[in-house]
């Protein structure tokens, strides 16, 4: 139910899904030859990830998903959805104080799919932490960050920072 997907994200979709540029064909093509199907993004890119995922699903097609700094991108139908056909296939990083998987907000009903990964500000990889521990690490990596300059949250978003935290 594409209901259930915020309105930006999915015209957003729509428009490459559609376009002359759409990957669908290329996607089907290598689907049919036997490929296994891998989809990655960043930021708007990881919500465009999950949304061509979804579309994919639909079409009995499971690709396995990286997204990385991914807004929330549906609703609890949505998310349960997606878990559905992706629960062992959507890989959702998160690094430290990155401030863009936080919105839309969770108060809007919106939540996020997939196996959480979640970067600490000490370079360790976390599966699925728990809230209090990703708290003690956001106010850890805050105050690793005390002073310098710039946003935490928006340093911790930089693609080329997932890069650097994913290295280790």
């Amino acid at each position: 139910d594409w209901r259930a997907v915020h309105r930006g994200f999915l015209g957003a979709f729509r428009d490459l899904w559609v376009s002359e540029n759409s990957p669908l064909p290329m996607i089907e093509e290598a689907q049919q030859k036997g490929k296994r199907i891998f989809i990655t993004g960043h930021s708007l890119g990881g919500a465009l990830a999950q949304l061509c995922a979804a579309s994919l699903c639909q079409r009995l097609i499971i690709p396995t998903v990286y997204t990385f700094g991914s807004p929330r991108v549906g609703n609890r139908r949505f998310v349960k959805a997606l878990n559905n056909f992706l629960s062992d296939e959507l890989f959702r990083h998160e690094n430290n104080n990155d401030v863009v998987p936080r919105v839309p907000p969770v108060l809007f009903g919106y939540r996020h799919a997939g196996q959480r990964f979640h970067l600490t500000a000490n370079g360790k990889i976390l599966k699925n932490p728990g809230w209090w521990i990703v708290l003690k690490d956001r106010l850890y990596g805050r105050w690793k960050d005390f002073g310098k300059p710039g946003s935490d949250g928006a340093k911790d978003h930089f693609v080329a920072n997932y890069l650097r935290a994913l290295e280790n």
